[in-house]
């Protein structure tokens, strides 16, 4: 059941969210799944639904508290048509925080369909309402993931996403995002010790919430722009910790992997 309400001074549609509950038992559940098969982004989407709680609507709000956030909500644009659109992607300048978007993705085999793909696999999932503007928001942070991949300089390797999930819980405040980084920390521990793995993590919460709240930001307009200028607009600092730690980690990695075919 839709509601229409005002929302820091903007009329909004949106569920009535004042009472839902956090589900911890699902939660734990997806994350033994997801722990089985790291590459079961279901999961992950299971998760974050399952602990978001009222953390959405929150930062729905601080999203509408800005002169940006509000010309994006007055647009509505679907950001995943958009990112999908390499031929638009290709003709940005060499150098380009969209020519390096569009080089990550087909690097990594990866789509903003996909990741709706994988959105809407989650239980009692609906059609997305376009007449439901927290829907509309939830969506705009699920397809922006990848682009915060390219702005922090976090990889796709587990250690990375994990990362990522930190620094993106600074933003977003959605326990599930703290949940999945903190116990993935500690089944990776083989391959990284967890106070180590535990300390790329708390240097990323750190610098997600020391940059700029980019929900908010019209990353479409920032494409044309030289990437490295784009992340110091948005206080994105390099990723050291991270970058330090990612050579043992990912030689321990293939390690594994390698004795796990034979």
């Amino acid at each position: 059941m839709l509601q229409s309400l005002e929302l820091n001074g903007v009329n909004v549609t949106m569920p009535d969210v004042r009472h839902r509950r956090r589900n911890w038992k699902k939660a734990f559940h997806a994350m033994d799944l997801l722990l089985k098969d790291g590459e079961d982004t279901k999961q992950a989407f299971e998760i974050i639904n399952a602990l978001a709680g009222r953390s959405v609507e929150r930062s729905f709000g601080r999203f509408l508290e800005t002169a940006s956030g509000r010309g994006l909500f007055e647009r509505r644009e679907e950001l995943a048509g958009i990112l999908d659109d390499h031929a638009f992607l290709r003709q940005l300048p060499a150098g380009s925080f969209g020519c390096a978007y569009l080089t990550f993705v087909t690097s990594e085999g990866l789509s903003a369909q996909g990741l709706v793909d994988e959105n809407g696999k989650i239980e009692n999932y609906q059609p997305d309402n376009p007449n439901d503007d927290l829907a509309w928001y939830s969506r705009r942070l699920r397809d922006m993931h990848d682009l915060w991949h390219v702005l922090t300089g976090y990889g796709r390797d587990g250690l990375g996403e994990l990362a990522l999930l930190a620094f993106s819980y600074s933003q977003s405040r959605n326990p599930g995002l703290m949940f999945i980084a903190y116990l993935g920390a500690r089944a990776d521990r083989k391959d990284l010790g967890f106070p180590q793995a535990m300390k790329v993590i708390w240097s990323a919460k750190a610098a997600g919430k020391r940059a700029a709240f980019l929900p908010s930001v019209d990353v479409v307009d920032l494409f044309a722009r030289p990437l490295d200028e784009v992340r110091r607009s948005l206080c994105i600092e390099s990723p050291l910790t991270y970058l330090d730690v990612l050579p043992d980690f990912l030689d321990r990695w293939n390690q594994r992997k390698l004795q796990a075919a034979l």
